[in-house]
């Protein structure tokens, strides 16, 4: 194999190809990229044996043929090119590559290719396309919600389930879930329903980014493969052959306060109590409070402590409020995905203190994102600080500030179910719902376990 390429382009296309290689590959020569020139073209390719990444790049080819090199020496030695174009040249039947630019020379000794593992191939099957931005946005906004653990796998990838013209994206972990929805531009010959690994996802994400080319993929769901494209790439993953919870009983519908709030002023709130919320539980309390005849229709006020740090309550303006005043408490690492994935705006749904979060985009029927709350205690506080512009910077004394105006708390949601300690609080799951409220039935780690067992007992009946 002889050629020259573009430095840039080189690489570009070694970054793409391995991200697919990890550090857990039974094969020691997975540890290496494969190119193979031909045609004018260097093919990349990077796998661990359950996804694989290749692209194309142009080159000129004085010879064909291919070679296979330690991904990491590859990539680090190239980032101290300076020169633009690089020349490759490996022997035949040799397994070492010689590279020149400019004043570099070096030796790089890679393994006999045709020990390379055999590139998966997906020519026939489910096909489809959909645009890549809108694609890449719907699965940036649920895969922040997929279980870190493998101990269900079904709730470590993303479900991708297609219905008509329409294409619907969905994670959860047990104590949260988001869900998201859009137009296809190829509507597959049958409907799909396949769970996508989380590395995958993130994988096509990066890549829809800015793309021109709509993203097009091929299941082939009785082999449990899958094949996306988007321009010269390709990513073949394996499906995980689990079946997902069915998601639509799993959205609350009612509550008892809607707010929207500029997303800067959410994340900055959040931000600032996270620092204090440092125990294991992480909680952030929130409050929302209606306010009438004022500059804002409502405030809200997140709080974090720690006992071993302190504490601070820090307060944001609302845009639009309907309903009562509300709490609940959250866990501050969900909290702070909100504004990763939200607009310019986002919209909070809160019921009761052992009730589901509701997180959505204004105008938008399509995305929301389940929070399950947190069991804590709540201490006694007096309402939400405002003044005739907007919320106090503090809380000030009665008296302090005649500017401030204390606005009545009616809130008069339940306190939790029960109450822990502080040593107990990261118990997410609530145990006593209504039964006279069909909206209050747990939503928690067990509903997804049900759901999942009803639809294997379904899948099993129709077998």
């Amino acid at each position: 194999m002889k050629l020259t390429c573009s430095k840039d382009n080189l690489r570009q296309g070694v970054a793409t190809v391995r991200r697919a290689i990890n550090n857990r590959n039974t094969l020691p020569i997975c540890d290496n990229i494969l190119l193979e020139a031909q045609d004018n073209q260097i093919l990349l390719t990077g796998t661990n044996l359950e996804t694989t990444i290749m692209t194309r790049i142009p080159a000129v080819i004085d010879r064909e043929g291919s070679v296979t090199l330690p991904n990491r020496l590859f990539a680090e030695y190239i980032g101290t090119i300076a020169e633009e174009t690089i020349n490759l040249d490996s022997p035949e039947e040799k397994a070492y590559t010689i590279f020149t630019a400019g004043g570099h020379t070096a030796t790089i000794h890679g393994a006999n290719p045709e020990d390379y593992p055999p590139r998966p191939t997906v020519n026939e099957g489910i096909a489809g396309s959909v645009e890549a931005e809108e694609f890449g946005r719907a699965l940036n906004r649920v895969v922040g919600a997929t279980a870190k653990e493998e101990s269900r796998p079904a709730l470590t990838g993303v479900n991708i389930r297609t219905s008509g013209p329409a294409f619907k994206v969905a994670a959860a972990d047990g104590f949260q879930l988001a869900v998201d929805q859009g137009d296809l531009l190829e509507p597959p010959a049958e409907d799909l329903d396949v769970i996508i690994k989380a590395n995958t996802i993130h994988e096509i994400i990066r890549n829809a980014q800015g793309a021109t080319e709509p993203v097009r993929f091929l299941m082939v769901p009785e082999r449990h493969q899958a094949l996306f494209m988007i321009g010269r790439l390709k990513i073949f993953t394996q499906l995980i052959d689990q079946a997902f919870p069915n998601t639509e009983k799993l959205i609350p519908t009612t509550y008892s306060a809607r707010m929207v709030v500029a997303t800067k002023d959410f994340n900055r709130a959040a931000k600032t109590a996270a620092l204090f919320a440092k125990d294991d539980s992480k909680i952030i309390r929130m409050r929302t409070q209606k306010t009438e005849g004022l500059a804002d229709p409502g405030v809200g006020q997140l709080t974090g402590r720690s006992d071993q740090i302190g504490e601070t309550s820090i307060t944001f303006r609302v845009k639009e409020y309907e309903g009562d005043n509300a709490k609940v408490a959250l866990n501050g690492d969900y909290m702070l995905e909100i504004g990763d994935v939200a607009g310019d705006d986002v919209e909070i749904r809160i019921d009761r203190t052992d009730t589901p979060v509701v997180i959505g985009i204004p105008g938008s029927e399509h995305y929301h994102r389940v929070i399950m709350p947190m069991f804590t205690s709540w201490p006694d506080e007096g309402p939400i600080m405002v003044t005739a512009n907007g919320p106090a910077p503090s809380q000030p004394t009665a008296g302090e500030d005649d500017d401030v105006i204390q606005v009545e708390d009616t809130n008069e949601s339940p306190e939790p179910a029960a109450s822990v300690e502080p040593d107990e609080e990261n118990e997410f799951e609530r145990s006593n719902a209504n039964p006279e409220d069909p909206f209050s039935e747990p939503t928690n780690s067990e509903d997804f376990e049900e759901a999942e067992k009803e639809q294997m007992a379904a899948g099993s009946a129709e077998g």
